[in-house]
């Protein structure tokens, strides 16, 4: 009944504006035409047909009662009929288009959705990986620094404590130390044999300076080598100036004739060392190894520091990742809140709109009801029944239903009847 409230005020303002929806020119103007419909096999036999809407046939009754019935719910012998067989199809394929249309772009929306969250764990998840990596680097870093370290130091000890042969001389009466700055590494083949050393071809290292191959007098050698023979590599002299050399006959073979001033080294008496000087030896090797400790100690350093930046980063990416989970887990939530509160707006507001149709509807009806339209009686007592816009009123609802029967509506007087049995049918008012 509501629905043929709103047609009825519909066709009525419809009439008034002379508005025509243009659906079918050939649409047939008021014949009387019998109609079935389909959805619950109601027959009306002999109906006036007022204008096509944009859901379906408008029509009303030789009582005046005002009827509608859906495209979809008549047959297609009716449509063709009534010019109106296209109407149906292109209904039902705008309605599968928007459903179609709806479904994929929520689907789209939602893969979407997927795809960002997914690039985005993605590169939190490589983000996370080059950290990792970052951080093995860096303690394999720390492990190679702690290796090196270890490797000079012993390398700087080795060489510190490391002693030619004879380490402890005594020269012009005072036992030194043989190391240092005035002290020459030599080696070579002995030329000639002297009273007082030998004369020596072959190399000639000074402390800072670079090897020399040259003819040079070894005083004070205390290890009987004979001429052409080899010296081991490991001996060392301390310098002493020049020496005034004419070589004899045999040497001369070998070497100019004439005299030469050549480089004098002193060997020296080997001996003990004094107890100064095991304490000195022992502070040159501590003040030779200490700056290298120094050294590997601050390589350590800066591997470790290294190592913890990259862990304070990896643990950053970790949390970021964390993050960035939460807070996509936290927008789903927000989707679904702002979805659902969506969805209540929009049926607050549908509800509104049908409120005010209703609200309208019946102050039209109550208006056609006053003035004595029996069907409009009818109508309005059903909307006092059911709340439509107006506040539910049973009193008031009786009151106009029985106002229609009086004047013998059947449809009132089935309402009637149901209100008080609640087992009778609504009959309706376009059966003849």
């Amino acid at each position: 009944m509501l629905l043929a409230s709103c047609l009825l005020l519909l066709s009525m303002r419809e009439r008034i504006s002379g508005r025509s929806t243009g659906l079918s020119a050939a649409f047939p103007t008021n014949p009387i035409v019998p109609l079935t419909n389909n959805a619950n096999g109601k027959i009306y036999r002999n109906v006036i047909l007022d204008h096509p809407s944009d859901t379906g046939v408008v029509f009303h009754g030789k009582n005046g009662a005002i009827g509608h019935i859906k495209y979809a719910d008549l047959s297609a012998a009716a449509l063709e009929s009534l010019g109106l067989k296209s109407v149906l199809d292109a209904a039902k394929k705008n309605e599968e288009s928007q459903k179609h249309y709806k479904a994929f772009a929520e689907a789209r929306n939602r893969y979407d959705a997927v795809q960002q969250a997914q690039a985005n764990d993605i590169r939190q998840a490589n983000a996370v990986q080059r950290a990792q990596a970052d951080v093995q680097q860096a303690q394999v870093a720390v492990q190679a620094a702690v290796q090196q370290a270890q490797v000079a130091i012993q390398q700087a000890q080795a060489d510190a404590s490391f002693d030619y042969t004879d380490p402890y001389r005594k020269i012009d009466g005072q036992i030194q130390y043989a190391k240092g700055s005035n002290w020459v590494q030599f080696s070579g083949e002995v030329l000639e044999v002297l009273p007082n050393g030998i004369i020596v071809e072959g190399r000639y290292t000074m402390t800072g300076q670079g090897k020399d191959v040259r003819t040079f007098f070894v005083k004070k050698f205390p290890y009987k080598y004979g001429e052409t023979e080899t010296l081991p590599k490991n001996l060392i002299a301390k310098d002493a100036g020049l020496y005034t050399y004419q070589p004899s006959a045999a040497a001369a073979m070998t070497v100019l004739k004439g005299t030469h001033a050549i480089r004098q080294l002193d060997y020296g008496t080997p001996c003990d060392p004094s107890e100064e000087l095991v304490k000195q030896r022992k502070e040159l090797i501590k003040q030779a190894v200490e700056p290298v400790k120094a050294v590997e100690a601050q390589r350590i350093e800066d591997a470790k520091a290294t190592e913890a930046s990259a862990t304070a980063w990896l643990k950053q990416k970790i949390e970021d990742a964390k993050i960035a989970e939460a807070q996509r887990v936290e927008a789903a939530k927000m989707v679904d809140i702002a979805a659902a509160a969506l969805q209540k707006q929009q049926e607050r507001e549908a509800a509104d709109r049908a409120f005010k149709a209703d609200e309208r509807i019946f102050k039209w009806l109550l208006t056609q009801a006053t003035n004595g339209g029996v069907s409009a009686q009818c109508s309005l007592g059903q909307h006092y029944l059911a709340g439509q816009g107006c506040e539910t009123n049973k009193e008031r609802a009786v009151y106009w239903l029985t106002h229609a029967a009086n004047q013998g509506d059947i449809e009132a007087s089935n309402i009637l009847q149901k209100l008080n049995r609640k087992t009778t049918e609504i009959a309706s008012p376009f059966d003849n």
